[in-house]
């Protein structure tokens, strides 16, 4: 995001998610990517668009809400990118999106021995 401070560009830059918003014709759509080495789980995303009237609109989605906007589930597997929210977005002048997120750092693995 080109407007955000350059302490929280910094501060955001060592964490595992990273959250892309593209303008696509008169759609919104973020996509969410997975940089660290575990899974990643979304709770909660929060959406503040800007009219081009100068009025705003703030949305959010919380897992296991219901939301007409979100693509997919709330689980990213390390190195991947996924769309999670498509959404109408005539008339926007700016956007901007949060995450709140938990990571799994754990994983079974088996071994097997023959002896």
């Amino acid at each position: 995001m080109a407007d955000c401070a350059p302490c929280e560009e910094s501060f955001n830059s060592g964490l595992p998610l990273r959250l892309s918003l593209v303008k696509f014709n008169d759609r919104l759509l973020i996509y969410a990517s997975n940089s660290g080495k575990n899974v990643i789980f979304i709770s909660l995303i929060v959406v503040c668009r800007k009219w081009s009237s100068g009025s705003w609109f703030t949305w959010h989605r919380e897992d296991g809400g219901a939301s007409p906007f979100v693509v997919g589930g709330a689980r990213i597997e390390p190195g991947l990118s996924q769309l999670k929210v498509d959404t109408p977005a005539p008339h926007t002048g700016s956007a901007r999106a949060i995450a709140h997120y938990y990571e799994v750092p754990c994983r079974v693995q088996t071994c097997e021995l023959t002896i």
